[in-house]
């Protein structure tokens, strides 16, 4: 399941949807929920490593469809506004299951 090894190399998506234009992740019935917090740790080590190698000046190896390859610092902060956003999502569902 491991993808090529550093920034700028192009990497596989093992829960990749094809065909989907955003990367959208399907789970199966195949899928146990030990395997899926096993790829997560397993992602998260390997963008650790693949994060502590890369160079402000590195690219993508892909545009996946926006003709722009973005850089370390652009993923890093685009993961940085999803994660706010989702945090957003969860904490108005809260106040809305409020009493």
């Amino acid at each position: 399941m491991r993808r090529a090894g550093g920034w700028g190399q192009a990497a596989t998506m093992p829960f990749h949807w094809p065909g989907s234009p955003e990367l959208e992740w399907r789970v199966t019935g195949d899928d146990t929920a030990e395997r899926i917090i096993r790829f997560f740790r397993d992602e998260h080590a390997h963008a650790l490593e693949v994060l502590r190698r890369a160079r402000p000046e590195d690219v993508a190896a892909r545009d996946y469809g926006t003709g722009v390859r973005p850089t370390p610092a652009w993923v890093l902060l685009h993961l940085l506004q999803e994660t706010a956003r989702h945090a957003g999502h969860l904490d108005i569902s809260r106040e809305l299951t409020d009493p």
